[in-house]
């Protein structure tokens, strides 16, 4: 079982109250990518999420839809799928995509930057996400799911997707880099 703390606002790691951390020796770790950098105090069974330092919501990047789409990402381990000794771990990952602007966006390339624990990175460029390019309307959403695989137990991802809205007009709503975890790693 993992426990995850998302610390609050102007909350530190070493606040966190739960059983296990009385007793255990927390381990720091930083992951940084191009557009974050992510701390962490890591213990057995416990991932602390240090949210004041991580952006997981999308900057304005100066387009028509300034902020208006949204991205969430829950990750998953898939072990059964995966062989450590080959050096093969495997993760799925369930992005939503939320329009909270005014008017209805299509989705049309994603672009993504994958990053094994070992440096070595990968981009990813196509049309759509799981063979579509949804129009998803204000105040709707998206979901899909995915996966990939990576060389190390852990690394991250993110990206953008390039998208139009109904006036003709192209932006890239940003994915925010996350982080993807194998077992004994960062829980």
């Amino acid at each position: 079982m993992v426990v995850v703390f998302k610390l609050q606002d102007r909350q530190r790691s070493d606040q966190i109250r739960h059983p296990a951390s009385q007793k255990l020796k927390p381990q720091p770790i930083v992951l940084k990518t191009d557009t974050i950098t992510a701390k962490y105090l890591i213990y057995p069974g416990i991932l602390v999420i240090n949210t004041n330092d991580t952006n997981y919501q999308n900057p304005a990047d100066g387009n028509p839809a300034d902020g208006a789409i949204k991205v969430d990402v829950a990750t998953r381990y898939l072990e059964d799928d995966s062989d450590p000794e080959d050096d093969k771990f495997v993760f799925a990952y369930t992005i939503t995509i939320t329009n909270q602007g005014d008017t209805a966006a299509k989705l049309l390339t994603r672009h993504w930057v994958i990053t094994h624990g070992n440096g070595k990175t990968q981009e990813v460029k196509g049309e759509g996400v799981v063979g579509e390019q949804p129009l998803i309307k204000p105040g709707q959403g998206y979901q899909y799911t995915s996966g990939t695989i990576l060389e190390t137990p852990v690394g991250t991802m993110g990206g953008s997707y390039q998208m139009i809205d109904e006036d003709g007009q192209q932006f890239d709503a940003t994915i925010p880099d996350f982080v993807l975890s194998g077992p004994h790693t960062l829980h």
